[in-house]
């Protein structure tokens, strides 16, 4: 963002965490920064977690022309032979005050490895490992019209999610009515 915070996802923990860099470089030596509190927390560190951890976790990120950012979510680790959880994709709004996750998602996979609407197992190994989740959003973007592609990893496809507001209102502002943000 435009304050030179650090945005990630920690991809195993479903978190998406904001790195509030201008506190760091406030605080100088003090150390705070990197220690944890007596709660488990950095604080200077902001954290969301997505629905549903561990079955799904968090993995590629994007801001969009808002200052939201958008992120996606993949089946984690789950027993073979059990239906993978569909993935999805949310965002943070830009005041990192509330997350808004469109569970479950659900985009349609390649006609060629499956039947339209089935909802597959998990491929596994001969000894029981998983070799590949069938579900995996592991990139996404935002582009000027806020349509959201989404790259699906394992079925070799991109899906865009088109968005049908016009292009100066805000997502947040879409999903929450709001007119304060959406001038």
């Amino acid at each position: 963002p435009e304050d030179g915070d650090l945005l990630f996802s920690a991809n195993g923990s479903g978190q998406l965490i904001r790195f509030d860099l201008q506190a760091y470089l406030e605080r100088g030596d003090d150390g705070l920064c990197e220690q944890l509190t007596s709660s488990g927390r950095n604080p200077c560190m902001t954290a969301f977690e997505i629905p549903d951890v561990p079955t799904l976790t968090t993995h590629s990120v994007a801001l969009d022309k808002f200052g939201n950012l958008w992120f996606t979510s993949w089946s984690g680790p789950t027993v073979c032979g059990q239906k993978a959880r569909p993935p999805s994709v949310g965002f943070i709004n830009r005041a990192w005050t509330e997350m808004i996750y469109f569970d479950h998602l659900r985009v349609e996979p390649r006609a060629d490895k499956y039947g339209p609407g089935d909802a597959p197992v998990l491929e596994c190994s001969k000894v029981g490992t998983i070799i590949a989740p069938w579900w995996a959003y592991m990139g996404i973007t935002v582009d000027d019209n806020n349509d959201v592609w989404i790259a699906n990893f394992y079925s070799k496809m991109v899906s865009r999610l088109s968005y049908k507001h016009p292009a100066w209102l805000d997502p947040y502002c879409a999903v929450r009515d709001c007119e304060k943000w959406a001038e």
